[in-house]
């Protein structure tokens, strides 16, 4: 029978037994304690559910500012947690020196959450799911419909650090053992995200902010990313919804960045909905990941913008001879 687990057994006498003392080789990466405010608004959660208020995401975040702003500095010191703060430290301090016990680097457990994904599926998928028929309809008019079945909801680590680490952005290809290089086409991206692959790729406004290149186009906007999908869920069916949606979709899965606020960058390509199918969004897509990827192996930063969504499905799904 193979040997199971990971813990080592130590065996000293005590008075002339024998204790057993088990020593996890895995420690456990102590949870930072939350920031004064973020426990606050925790307790005012709880709190507003208690007293069964209803809130949405956007109406708990705002009352809960506002009730935290009125406190007084007296007051907010009760939620500093300098005492779980002070432990955490100390708990950091024996977890990295528990890690230098088991033969492991602190760099190797770090890498772990060494990079930080934009793309957040989980998010776009719950959407989808609060949608009703006539929403859903409208994404399919325009050409939207397959990121309706994407099934993944959470970006496996491990892989996506595999594929970032070994993509070139400049070729835009994957990088194989024995010199093999796999290519990354916008045919690839159109197949399995089940967008528009065909047509002129959409590009970024050439307009200003506030001039309208035609009288009857609706003007571009800004929007906050923490408010988009209640939008998209109490507004009516129709043009702006559409233009939404797609720019929900861009933020969540084919282009994502960090920005809270979002500009409609791409706004004149929305202008007419019924021209939104014909624009070659796979390759807007491709493009987008390259110069993200470019950009983040230039700066050695950590954080990943762009589609990596879609490479997790490309080695299965296309030949590597």
């Amino acid at each position: 029978m193979g040997r199971q687990g990971t813990k080592k057994m130590n065996v000293t006498k005590d008075k002339g037994k024998q204790v057993e003392e088990l020593h996890d080789n895995n420690p456990v990466k102590p949870v930072r304690p939350p920031s004064d405010f973020i426990a606050y608004r925790i307790d005012f959660a709880r709190k507003q559910k208690t007293k069964g208020n209803a809130l949405t995401m956007k109406e708990l975040n705002i009352a809960s500012r506002n009730a935290w702003n009125k406190l007084s500095d007296e007051e907010k010191l009760v939620w500093k947690n300098e005492a779980d703060m002070k432990k955490y430290k100390e708990l950091m301090k024996i977890y990295k020196e528990s890690i230098a016990d088991t033969g492991k680097s602190i760099k190797s457990d770090e890498t772990k959450q060494a990079y930080r994904f934009r793309c957040t599926p989980a998010k776009f998928l719950k959407l989808v799911g609060r949608i009703d028929g006539a929403k859903i309809a409208a994404i399919k008019e325009i050409g939207f419909g397959g990121l309706l079945e994407i099934q993944c909801h959470i970006l496996p680590s491990i892989i996506c650090m595999w594929l970032v680490n070994n993509f070139n952005p400049t070729h835009s290809y994957i990088q194989l053992e024995g010199g093999r290089v796999l290519p990354v086409t916008s045919e690839d991206i159109a197949k399995p995200l089940g967008i528009p692959g065909e047509g002129p790729v959409p590009v970024k406004d050439t307009r200003d902010d506030g001039i309208d290149s035609e009288p009857h186009y609706p003007r571009k906007k800004k929007y906050n990313w923490h408010d988009i999908e209640d939008e998209l869920i109490s507004m009516e069916v129709g043009d702006e919804f559409k233009r939404l949606f797609v720019i929900f979709a861009c933020k969540c899965l084919l282009a994502p960045t960090t920005r809270v606020e979002i500009k409609a960058n791409l706004w004149e390509s929305l202008q007419s909905t019924s021209e939104i199918a014909k624009f070659n969004w796979a390759e807007f897509v491709r493009v987008d990941l390259c110069k993200k990827l470019l950009n983040m192996q230039s700066n050695a930063h950590k954080n990943v913008g762009g589609c990596i969504l879609f490479l997790l499905d490309l080695p299965c799904s296309k030949s590597m001879d």
